[in-house]
Formats: structure tokens, sequence, C-alpha cells
């Protein structure tokens, strides 16, 4: 991290306060849903860090429009760079370049050949095009020209967006002039591959050493889970976050400086799971199939978790519920959890939520106390006791045909019957580990796992002794199994 001071009074829409933060990352990521203030706060940054003599510069979201063609609307307004950059224009140019447009980077690539070679180094090498800048009547007119063609056009108003976005990004990525760089969104016009490489050229640029003396700070507002690359626990805590109720923005390595992310260091933060980073109230269930039925049933409603501004994720099981919770809570997130009770009796999400207000206050609601642990403690042992066999037991696997109404389908089942066939020598379990066969029991002559018929329902295909051969009637032992399961004996 990167001591630099910054101390904003939030504009509207926020009804007041001040963001502080003692230390920065090299890369900072503000998230946050669409309409959180994101741009407004970068803008607001801006002035800060040029308040504090730090040179800086912004890319806003509109840094192509003056390089674009227009199109349609040219002949009825007009057409100010037909001809290309006018000299006299530049002073213009550059005042619109400070304030977030793009169209002074033709200008910049002009003045400063060292950064022309890098981005015809970077354009040929990734999509064959040399860049040419050529005079023309006192216009500066941008070109590019396919190395595999020879074929040349005006790069600011033929050439593709994608390309003209890295052209910008680049360019300003690499001008050291600057100790910030401030990006508003940008993924835009780039597809993930190419979004992906820009994010290597950060990572390569950001924190080196500018021509200022000072290492370059960049901060991205994005809403791209390719642009947000965490990789470390730094990383996580250069996270600023937004959120549509306009409270502060919390920023991690203020709010949660200790924060350590298993999920990111063990790399199971995916594209998926990011969305969490743009949804003030994130869903979570343990695995993909409860996925798909949330989604079932919220679609069976008529209602839409994307439309709500939410999303729906998949931990990935119960042991991963905590790390999310702990993540969510460093993001300032009210975020809902879709879990099995063994989430709470297993791991560390017991101690994780039992500080939490809003559990407290559930609890006293429910007339149940207020303290968390304690009362999960509680409820683990009381399903343990329900759980718990009438008098000892031993587990004896049965293959059962019909039941108590008439014949149902082959299957197999787990009861519970005592006293144990060991201490009758029965050897139930000795015959049931017998490599090759799970044999349990006959019927009419005939051993389940094997097709033979034997002579003796008491001896199985691979010369066994069953213990259960005395119990030949499958409905008096399926009505014997069910009557001990629901009526324990008297005094137990």
């Amino acid at each position: 991290m990167i001591e630099e001071r910054i101390s904003i009074d939030l504009p509207a829409p926020w009804p007041g306060g001040t963001f502080e933060a003692e230390l920065v990352g090299p890369i900072n990521y503000l998230v946050g849903p669409n309409g959180s203030g994101k741009s407004r706060f970068a803008a607001q940054l801006l002035r800060q860090f040029r308040a504090h003599s730090l040179t800086a510069r912004l890319l806003g979201t509109d840094r192509l429009r003056e390089m674009a063609n227009p199109g349609m609307l040219g002949p009825h307004f007009g057409d100010n760079f037909a001809a290309g950059y006018k000299k006299s224009s530049f002073a213009a140019l550059r005042s619109a370049g400070a304030e977030g447009s793009g169209v002074d980077t033709v200008l910049l690539l002009e003045e400063r050949l060292d950064l022309r070679i890098q981005i015809e180094a970077t354009l040929s090498h990734l999509f064959g095009r040399d860049v040419v800048l050529e005079w023309d009547s006192g216009n500066l007119v941008p070109k590019a020209v396919r190395r595999n063609s020879g074929e040349s056009y005006r790069l600011d108003r033929d050439e593709c967006h994608g390309i003209k976005e890295l052209f910008v990004l680049l360019t300003h990525l690499y001008d050291d002039r600057h100790a910030c760089l401030i990006v508003d969104e940008p993924e835009l016009n780039l597809h993930p591959q190419y979004q992906a490489f820009f994010m290597e050229e950060v990572r390569r640029i950001a924190g080196r050493e500018g021509a200022a003396g000072t290492a370059k700070i960049v901060f991205l507002i994005t809403h791209s889970p390719f642009i947000l690359d965490l990789r470390s626990d730094d990383d996580v805590r250069s996270v600023i976050s937004f959120d549509l109720e306009y409270s502060v923005p919390r920023q991690v390595a203020r709010v949660s400086p200790d924060v350590t992310s298993v999920l990111v260091a063990t790399g199971r933060l995916n594209a998926h799971h990011k969305q969490l980073f743009f949804a003030d109230d994130p869903v979570f269930v343990e695995g993909h199939h409860d996925a798909l039925i949330v989604e079932s049933l919220m679609e069976a409603r008529g209602v839409s978790a994307a439309a709500a501004g939410s999303c729906i994720i998949d931990c990935g099981g119960v042991a991963e519920v905590t790390h999310y919770l702990e993540l969510c809570q460093a993001l300032g997130k009210k975020a809902h959890f879709v879990c099995d009770l063994d989430s709470l009796f297993r791991g560390r999400l017991r101690s994780c939520i039992g500080d939490d207000n809003a559990i407290r206050s559930l609890l006293a609601c429910a007339g149940v106390g207020g303290h968390f642990a304690r009362y999960v403690g509680e409820l683990d042992q009381l399903l343990t006791d329900l759980r718990r066999p009438a008098r000892p037991v031993a587990r004896w696997r049965i293959e059962a045909v019909g039941s108590i109404s008439g014949p149902v389908s082959r299957h197999e089942t787990e009861v519970e019957q005592g006293p144990t066939r060991e201490s009758q020598g029965g050897g139930h379990d000795r015959h049931r580990r017998e490599p090759g066969c799970r044999c349990l029991g006959g019927r009419g002559g005939r051993c389940y796992r094997h097709p033979r018929e034997v002579a003796d329902a008491s001896d199985d295909a691979c010369g066994k002794k069953h213990p259960c051969a005395a119990w030949r009637n499958d409905r008096t032992i399926l009505a014997q199994l069910l009557r001990q399961s629901v009526r324990p004996e008297p005094g137990s």
C-alpha cells in the first residue's frame, strides 16, 4: 500500500459526510451498482489531487466522443475535425482532455516520441497497425496503416472502437508525467481478452516511479469482473465500495485493514462470484442446484433478482460460506445467505455472525435470548438428541423388496435394529465388507447380489452366512422398523 492522504467532502447525491483514507493501493477499484455516485466521486478525487499539487489525469466514459465519426448528423451540424486537428485549437483540445476527454491523445503522441514508439509497438503487435501522424495544411491528421495491405485510413474516425479505446487508455497509462490516473469504466468497447491485456499493462505500470518522482497510482471505476483483477490481500484492501443508500464509501483498507481473503489467495473468486462487488444485496446459496432452485422460485413468482440489482451466487459448498460472509462484511454489503443448518454446526460461521446486531435482534424478537452461539449449540444438541436411538443399536443394511402396502421397486435402506448381530456371532459387518459382495439377505432362495439360485437362503453366492436370513417376511421387517423409528421404547 502507498501512503496518500485523501479527504473528500462528498457532494450530492450524498446527504453529507467525508471520505477519509490514509493508504491507497497501486491499483484501486471503485465498485458498486449504477447510480451509486462513483463518477461524481472520481471528479472530486481529481480536484483533491490537483489541489495538493499531485499531477492527475481523468478519462471519463465519453472519452471517445470527440473522436467519433459524426455520421448522419454531420451534414446538419457540421464536422469540426473532418480535416484533422487545427493547431490553433490545440489549447481547447488540451482543456477538454483535462476534464476527461481523450481527444488530446493525438496531440500528446505528436509531442512525445517516446510514448508514440510504445503505442506503435503495442498496436503493431496486437493488431498489425502502424500509427502515422501527418500534417496537412496546418491540420494534424492521425492515421492507421495496416501492415499486411498498406491500407491507410483515419485512426480517430474510421478505426474500430476497441482499438481506439486501447489507443487512448494505453497512451495515458504510459504517460509518466501524471502521478495518478483515474479511468471511468475502462472495459468500454473491449472484449474480455483485451480487458485482461489492459490489466496486465496496468499491473506492469502501477506503483512504478514516474517523472514526478512518485509511484504511479491508478483508480479504476468498473462494472467488469475482468477489470476487477484481485490477486492478493492488498488488492482486496484497495477496493472502495459504493451503495445506493449513499452511505460514505467504504475503503476496505480503512474499515477492515486485517481482512484476508482465502478466496483470492486460492483463485476461487471467479467472474461469476465477483458479481457480489457490483450489487448492494447479493444472495448466496451453497451450490449450483440451490441457485437453480432459487431462480426457478423467483421466476414462478414473477420477480427478477437481476432487475432488482441483486444476483444469486453459489458459494461452491458449505465450507465457503464464511469466506463470502467476511468479504461482504468488509464491503458493507447487505448480503443474504440461504444455507443448510450444518453450515452453523461446522466451521467458523457461528462465531463469524455471533456479534451481528441483526442476528441478536432476530433472536430477541423470537424470544430465545440474544446469545447466538449458545442458541445454535442448544439447537445442535436438540437435533442430536432427537436422532439418538432408544437403545444400543447396530446399523444393518437391508435390501428389501415390497412394502407394507404392497410391492415396490427394489431399493436399499439403512435401518437401526438391536441388539447387535456381532454379539450373537452373526458376523454381519464382516460379511458386508467382503470384497465384491454386499448380500445381506435372501428371499425365496435368491441372493439379491448374485443371479444364481442357492439351496438355502442362509447361504449366499459367495459362501457367507446371511445374518438376516431368518427375516424372510419383508413386510414384517419393515413394519417393525417403522414402529421403532417413530415410537421409542417406554422409559428410554
